[in-house]
């Protein structure tokens, strides 16, 4: 299942070439000089490039012998080929992870068969955004050694419980595992930071088991997913044809307090609402935004993130998410 042996033109390799050497959901060791690995997934989504490009530079750096091994899992590949997220008959490679029918989540399972067999020093996934956002990590539980972890690479870290279907739950199960997200695709700023982060992880002898301070991180609990139905149109150039019509700057308001009243945009069909789900998967779609005369208007104060203003990926999987902040107290 694990290939012990990369292509010789893996460092250089673009996303539309994965598939000629790789099966999807491919797992690739590359030996260290430690024992403990460092378990790296790349291109989940096919048009989130940014862990390839991490993989490829540590490579490079080290000469194919990093200072601690690593395990490297090949997303989706297909998809990849022509920069989709997923193909339209394809399940979201991010949400196979708690089991199904098809090849995918076969696949999937095989892999986490294989990763319980080996003792981690951490697990990294690694994400690109499709809407502007800072750079940010996430993290499955309330752990102080998840969030020193995460704040190695940005002070900004979502903690959220849904979707339970995603890698990262399934890494905190088995080793400190988590993920990034490097702002948008072909940020290379970004990118350095994230090759920063992982460089680091292969030369750590231990993480911290502190409660980070206040001032070194920004907890977010991420409780709400904004859903566009399915029938309804939407755009971002004020065009008043569509269902909705949200503002321009949609997604700059990503990790910044929005107050109530404030405006996103317009609805131009009265029977269009957003679809406000909480962690329940429950929903609350009527105790978040008000429609009076066709503006939409939030109904309580809170923080989006994700927030895109790519119509496929709204439709795929979701117009983004709301937070809160939280205190580091909260951490164990």
């Amino acid at each position: 299942m694990i290939w012990n042996e990369l292509p010789k033109s893996f460092t250089e390799l673009e996303p539309y070439e994965l598939s000629d050497f790789f099966e999807p959901l491919t797992l690739c060791r590359v030996e260290g000089e430690k024992d403990e690995w460092v378990f790296l997934s790349v291109m989940l989504h096919g048009n989130e490039p940014s862990g390839l490009r991490v993989a490829q530079e540590i490579l490079k750096k080290y000469n194919g012998k990093p200072p601690r091994g690593l395990i490297l899992l090949i997303g989706n590949v297909v998809a990849a080929k022509n920069g989709s997220r997923r193909l339209d008959d394809q399940p979201d490679y991010n949400r196979i992870w708690l089991g199904g029918e098809g090849f995918e989540f076969d696949r999937a399972q095989d892999v986490l068969n294989e990763l319980k067999k080996i003792h981690f020093f951490a697990g990294v996934d690694i994400h690109n955004n499709t809407g502007k956002n800072p750079p940010y990590g996430c993290i499955n539980r309330l752990d102080k050694k998840l969030a020193q972890l995460a704040k190695r690479f940005s002070k900004n870290c979502v903690y959220f419980i849904n979707p339970m279907e995603v890698l990262s739950h399934r890494l905190a199960a088995m080793m400190t595992g988590m993920t990034i997200e490097c702002g948008l695709p072909n940020d290379k700023e970004q990118e350095k930071n994230a090759f920063r982060f992982v460089d680091q992880l292969l030369h750590l002898d231990r993480l911290a088991e502190v409660t980070p301070r206040a001032d070194e991180i920004n907890i977010y609990h991420s409780y709400t997913k904004l859903l566009i139905p399915d029938a309804c149109t939407v755009s971002f150039t004020g065009d008043t044809s569509t269902d909705f019509s949200f503002f321009p700057h949609f997604d700059e308001l990503n990790f910044q307090s929005v107050k109530v009243g404030e405006s996103i945009g317009l609805v131009n069909n009265e029977k269009a609402k957003i679809i406000v789900l909480d962690e329940k998967g429950e929903d609350r779609s009527s105790e978040y935004f008000t429609y009076e005369e066709g503006v939409i208007r939030f109904k309580k104060s809170c923080v989006p993130s994700m927030f895109t203003k790519d119509v496929r990926v709204i439709h795929q999987d979701c117009l983004g998410y709301l937070m809160e902040e939280l205190s580091v107290e909260l951490l164990k």
